[in-house]
């Protein structure tokens, strides 16, 4: 079956979109080797990825997990990771965080957690949403990385990295693309000749 130029064209415009939203991604370059330098510098002394997600988030952060776990790279050792999502995300995550910990929480539309994934929702009014679980991460001393989306973001987080588009699908593989380079890099920085940032003992002095 031959390609009509109208279905060509709604591919090439498909690809720019994508072509864009990564040519975005340049900017945060940077913010992104930090927060990759900064959890290999946590698993590397014993920590675990916790990665969190409110509604259609949560899929997002079980992924995440779940490569962290289980890499599909030839040659990639797994590390620890474990992902929460649902309801009570503070309460769950104060019963798994240890200082030398990651918490790494997804919030595509920004202080909007999306609960249908269709857009913007509100932050669950029973046990808090990923704005708290990143406050008590913050209170053990955990390194804390939020993904976020086009909308405002008034939490807390030692690394906030943002995807700058408005659609939903795109901005949801842009996330993809952001997890899985915060992965790369952190294996890049987990292979190099020292082993990156300071030990247990620090970091847990640094939040007592």
């Amino acid at each position: 079956m031959s390609v009509t130029p109208a279905t060509r064209q709604a591919a090439q415009r498909a690809l720019a979109r994508r072509e864009h939203g990564c040519h975005d991604l340049l900017r945060d370059a940077e913010p992104i080797a930090r927060a990759a330098r900064e959890t290999a510098a946590r698993l590397a002394h014993g920590g675990t990825l916790i990665c969190l997600g409110e509604g259609s988030a949560g899929a997002a952060a079980a992924r995440m997990a779940a490569e962290f776990m289980h890499p599909t790279a030839p040659g990639r050792p797994p590390l620890p990771a474990m992902a929460l999502y649902g309801g009570a995300l503070p309460a769950r995550l104060r019963m798994w965080a240890r200082p030398q910990d990651v918490a790494v929480a997804v919030c595509p539309y920004g202080d909007g957690p999306a609960g249908d994934g269709r857009g913007p929702g509100t932050r669950h009014r029973h046990g808090g949403g990923v704005h708290d679980a990143l406050a008590v991460a913050a209170e053990h001393g955990l390194l804390t990385v939020a993904l976020t989306g086009p909308g405002a973001f008034t939490g807390h987080a030692d690394h906030v990295i943002t995807v700058r588009w408005d659609d939903p699908a795109l901005a949801e593989e842009l996330h993809l693309t952001v997890q899985h380079l915060l992965w790369e890099l952190v294996h890049e920085f987990l292979d190099s000749a020292a082993p990156p940032g300071p030990p247990p003992d620090e970091i847990g002095r640094a939040h007592v």
